[in-house]
């Protein structure tokens, strides 16, 4: 099963913050130039990955960066998440839903270790509760 991964971080993740570590400033990115605001390598191993960002968290710009990767999509594909608690932010299922439908993939989760989502029943609960069995089809990955 092919899964498509998609990071949505918020500023200050990875600062070193967390740990109470000091970390130096991080340079201003630099870009490529491209229309994919393709990121220009840090590091001078010339097998390190390409990383693509944007800066419109919406349908469009989720779409934009999966088109970017330039990969086919085939057979079973995944969009991995997680449906979170019941009452809790999650990513608005509406907003997943055209990358879905472009890969005609699946939402797919894994059962949490709290109540309700401790269980593939409650946390099946959960995904329709937020919307995510309303927008596409949805499985998890440790059934109990």
């Amino acid at each position: 099963m092919l899964s498509v991964f998609l990071v949505l971080c918020a500023s200050g993740c990875g600062t070193g913050h967390e740990t109470g570590t000091k970390t130096a400033k991080p340079e201003k990115p630099k870009t490529a130039g491209t229309e994919n605001n393709e990121l220009v390598h840090r590091v001078q191993d010339t097998d390190a990955p390409i990383v693509y960002y944007t800066k419109a968290v919406n349908s469009q710009g989720l779409l934009k960066v999966y088109e970017a990767l330039k990969q086919q999509s085939s057979g079973k594909v995944g969009v991995k998440l997680s449906f979170e608690a019941p009452g809790a932010a999650h990513l608005d299922p509406q907003m997943l839903k055209p990358l879905v439908d472009k890969v005609q993939g699946t939402f797919i989760d894994s059962n949490g270790f709290t109540s309700p989502r401790d269980t593939t029943a409650g946390n099946l609960q959960v995904a329709q509760e937020h919307g995510f069995t309303a927008v596409g089809p949805v499985d998890i990955l440790y059934r109990t």
